[in-house]
C-alpha cells in the first residue's frame, strides 16, 4: 500500500481489533479520548511519543517499528502538503 498515513492507522486498528478491543477501551487505558484513537486510525493525527510507546504496550506492537511507521507516515503527509 502506497499511503503510509492509512497503513499506520490499519496496523493499529487491526492490532486493537486482534485485542479484542474497542476504541473507547484504548482511550480510556492511555487516558485520551475515543476520538483521538479515531484519528490516530484514520491517520487524521499521531500519537504523542509518551501516546505511543503505551499504544504498541498495549497492543503488542515493537515500540520501535511503531516509531518509524509513525515518523514515515507524518513525513510523506508533510510533503504531500
Amino acid at each position: 500500500m502506497s499511503d503510509r498515513s492509512v497503513r499506520f492507522g490499519d496496523e493499529i486498528r487491526a492490532a486493537r481489533r486482534a485485542k479484542e478491543l474497542t476504541q473507547s477501551a484504548v482511550a480510556a487505558e492511555l487516558g485520551v479520548t475515543q476520538p483521538t484513537v479515531s484519528a490516530w486510525e484514520s491517520g487524521e493525527s499521531y500519537p504523542t511519543p509518551g501516546s505511543l510507546v503505551r499504544l504498541a504496550d498495549l497492543l503488542g506492537l515493537d515500540r520501535g517499528e511503531a516509531l518509524a511507521a509513525m515518523v514515515a507516515d507524518a513525513e510523506l503527509a508533510a510533503a504531500a502538503s
